[in-house]
């Protein structure tokens, strides 16, 4: 692995950590649920609405999906070419 690699690869590690610090939600619940945005994990002021938040899995989970696929394409287009 070389340097660029290697700094792709925490680029996308710091990618994926911040999705999981700042992930999407929704509010409601039944058919009523609706995007409520992204906000901070712990930010305790988002829920003193009295609605219910949960965070939304599935987008979730297809950011992560993206991420990977994009630093791995990065970590194979940044590998030394074999001129030999």
């Amino acid at each position: 692995m070389n340097t660029k690699q290697r700094n792709a690869v925490l680029i996308g590690m710091a990618i994926v950590l911040a999705m999981w610090l700042f992930p999407p939600w929704i509010h409601g619940s039944g058919r009523g649920i609706e995007d409520a945005g992204y906000f901070f994990l712990f930010d305790m002021q988002q829920h003193n609405n009295f609605e219910i938040h949960r965070i939304d899995f599935g987008r979730l989970f297809a950011q992560n999906v993206v991420a990977f696929i994009v630093t791995t394409a990065a970590f194979i287009m940044l590998r030394p070419i074999d001129r030999s």
